[in-house]
């Protein structure tokens, strides 16, 4: 049985985010391999973004040939439109690609604009037409700068994650500058005012996902474990420092979601979490012997995973459900984005499953409305878990232990363990956001 009731409007005095202090003179082994392979990760990552960035800015140059309806991709202004169909671009697109000189040509006839936005076609499509609007492009002044940019990025020579001003500077009384800015102020570049005009600074100080194993919540985690000699399994290594699926969240949110496989199900195999020898009963008296570290977030997971050794009940204030989920699509970090939003707009309401308070997202997406938070302490599959927990219904009354939200921690706490993904979408808002508010003391009642 469950009722709901809805959340109150009334804002919950915020209780002040305990500072995050850890000091580690000695970086445990494991950690210090897994930074080395992720520092290598990035500069493969500033390689790319490097060559990527040039590239783009290369493709709006038209290709030697015409392009044909099941002939090679076309990016350029005069090729996207080569069909005859109409196409839109922005005004700065319109700017740096020659759009200009190829309207004053009859190459490209513009059909509606806005400020930002411009639609156009083009009735010129024969490969005699190409070849003239190409000569067009290449010496259209516009263009040029555009690619003189891509050659300054092209020059760096970036050895390690910072920011790395160009030697290229923009004259803002200069048109064609100006559609160079207005192109890219917004994201892929900064700039700074200099003596010789504005400089381009391009940014590659923060490649996706690393910050987590640089944090001492990490350090006392890896700490613990080295004290036991137990080590990570090589494919969750692998996971902590993969780069692929950003969406799904940082290197903690991996541990967490691999800990609440075990949680679900307490018959798992160990050996998906730690490496096993020959004897995997020594695992599990390695195990016994863990000590809870001082670290919040770390002392969450090596809790759970004591319990699930010491366990000998099943009792659950949740039914647990037997069928098959997938734990890694069901908990992207989104969920966290959609729960905060839901507090922010008072969408959000509380539903009472055995007794004990759940909250549940209130309109944004139909599967999100089958997670619950719990709001209090409870027991799951003999396991007890604190406030701050994400479940999902298996659609026949039973339940998964998902995940550890950032909603188990303080505000600060969660920004600096859950990292940036997670910081620019809990905390898009300009007021500390309400669900912190609401998690925070009852957290610290838990605890």
């Amino acid at each position: 049985m469950s009722d709901s009731e809805p959340i109150s409007s009334k804002n919950i005095d915020f209780i002040t985010p305990t500072s995050h202090e850890t000091h580690q003179d000695t970086i445990p082994q494991a950690l210090t391999e897994l930074r080395q392979q992720l520092i290598q990760k990035d500069l493969l990552w500033i390689k790319y973004q490097q060559e990527y960035f040039v590239q783009q800015i290369r493709d709006t140059q038209p290709h030697l040939q015409a392009p044909t309806r099941f002939g090679f991709s076309e990016r350029s202004l005069y090729g996207i439109a080569f069909d005859g169909f109409a196409v839109t671009a922005t005004i700065s697109e319109w700017e740096l690609s020659g759009g200009h000189s190829l309207q004053r040509l009859g190459f490209l006839t513009p059909i509606r604009s806005n400020n930002q936005i411009i639609e156009y076609k083009s009735n010129k499509n024969t490969p005699q037409d190409w070849d003239i609007a190409r000569e067009t492009v290449l010496n259209d002044t516009f263009f040029k700068r555009h690619q003189e940019l891509g050659d300054a990025i092209k020059a760096l020579n970036p050895t390690k994650t910072d920011k790395y001003p160009l030697n290229f500077y923009l004259d803002p009384n200069r048109p064609e500058d100006k559609a160079i800015f207005n192109k890219y102020q917004q994201n892929q570049l900064k700039f700074q005012e200099t003596e010789l005009g504005w400089q381009p600074i391009l940014d590659l100080s923060s490649p996706p996902g690393n910050e987590f194993l640089f944090t001492p919540t990490a350090v006392d985690l890896f700490t613990t474990l080295e004290k036991t000699h137990l080590q990570l399994s090589d494919h969750l290594k692998q996971e902590l420092i993969d780069r692929s699926e950003q969406r799904y969240g940082n290197s903690y949110v991996t541990l967490g979601r691999e800990i609440a496989k075990l949680v679900s199900d307490t018959s798992r195999d160990i050996s998906k979490l730690f490496l096993v020898g020959e004897d995997s009963s020594e695992i599990w008296k390695k195990i016994d012997s863990l000590e809870i570290p001082d670290d919040p977030a770390a002392a969450l997971l090596i809790k759970m995973i004591k319990q699930v050794r010491q366990s000998t009940s099943s009792l659950s204030d949740l039914p647990i459900s037997s069928e098959k989920v997938s734990f890694k699509a069901g908990t992207c970090k989104d969920l966290e984005t959609y729960f905060s939003n839901s507090i922010n707009e008072y969408s959000a309401y509380t539903v009472n499953i055995s007794g004990k308070r759940f909250l549940k997202e209130g309109s944004h997406h139909s599967d999100v409305n089958h997670m619950i938070i719990n709001l209090e302490p409870i027991v799951f599959n003999g396991i007890t878990l604190s406030p701050g927990n994400l479940f999902r219904d298996d659609y026949k009354g039973g339940f998964h232990y998902m995940r550890p939200t950032a909603f188990c921690f303080d505000q600060n706490f969660a920004d600096e363990v859950f990292g940036e993904e997670y910081r620019k979408s809990i905390r898009g808002w300009k007021a500390p956001d309400k669900i912190f508010d609401l998690f925070s003391p009852l957290i610290h009642q838990a605890t």
